[in-house]
């Protein structure tokens, strides 16, 4: 018997988020905001990049965990998957919005 699994897509990493999605590029000329398509490139690039995925796959597999001694999350989830949580502020996207208008 072969072991080997044929009916599997490749990992979906090295691609560029907003490159590949014509409707968010259509909708972002549409609503006036092209001058942001430069920065959502390089974010997007990032955001499709392996080491972003993984951080993702990370986050999902070491959730944190709701304690209901203290009533709060505990941030007791695996350490490599912080950065996850951090990418966005890292990159800009939360000031944009309130910080650029044309």
């Amino acid at each position: 018997m072969d072991d080997e699994i044929l009916n599997q897509s490749p990992p979906l990493t090295g691609y560029n988020l907003f490159a590949t999605d014509r409707v968010l590029r259509e909708a972002v000329a549409r609503e006036g905001a092209g001058w942001a398509c430069a920065e959502l490139e390089e974010y997007g690039r990032k955001a499709g990049s392996a080491e972003t995925i993984e951080w993702g796959v990370l986050a999902n597999e070491y959730p944190p965990v709701f304690s209901a001694a203290t009533r709060r999350l505990s941030n007791r989830f695996l350490p490599a998957a912080a950065p996850a949580f951090r990418f966005p502020a890292n990159n800009g996207r939360f000031e944009t919005a309130v910080s650029r208008r044309s």
